[in-house]
């Protein structure tokens, strides 16, 4: 409860979520590694707060465009210094980072930079199109995926169809050849 309250989860919803335990098994059973990234050193770049949902467990709960986040030459001047520090892995995140109109010009950038490079969206916006750029980077996409049933996740998301969508992004991905984690 605490770790929600610093989280500014909504109380409601969190606690109905918490009440069911039948998610977190299933979503315990499809572990690999120790995190989503492995166990190396990694940087997570949350580029963005804006996102197209509304989840009860986020902190930027479908926000808008934060006046601070970095531009596209300040991304790849952290990027650059993530390079030359030895950390081979990069993870873009937000908010949802498929909203940032540059991402694939920083996935490049990165790639170019020889970083092992990872998406970690909520999967809703993964078109064909756009796991067919993430397949010819080697992007690893971490999609969330917080119930195996759409009502279970749709109201964890907060928005109706976002199981469908992110079935679908998911199929893009494995179609397009991704690696899907």
């Amino acid at each position: 409860m605490l770790y929600a309250w610093l989280m500014r989860w909504r109380p409601r919803p969190f606690l109905r979520w918490a009440g069911q335990f039948d998610h977190v098994l299933h979503a315990g059973t499809g572990a690999r590694q120790i995190c989503c990234f492995g166990v190396n050193p990694h940087v997570v770049w949350e580029m963005t707060s804006r996102c197209n949902l509304q989840c009860i467990h986020c902190h930027a709960s479908g926000g808008v465009e934060s006046p601070t986040e970095l531009t596209t030459a300040e991304g790849k001047a952290a990027i650059d210094k993530i390079a030359a520090s030895g950390i081979r892995t990069f993870v873009f995140s937000g908010g949802e980072p498929l909203l940032r109109e540059d991402l694939f010009e920083l996935i490049a950038y990165a790639h170019a930079r020889r970083l092992k490079v990872f998406l970690a969206t909520n999967g809703t916006l993964i078109t064909e199109e756009v796991a067919k750029r993430l397949s010819r980077f080697k992007v690893g996409v971490v999609i969330g995926l917080d119930g195996m049933s759409p009502a279970t996740h749709d109201a964890i998301r907060g928005v109706h169809g976002a199981y469908d969508a992110v079935m679908a992004g998911i199929a893009n991905c494995v179609a397009a050849g991704s690696t899907c984690i």
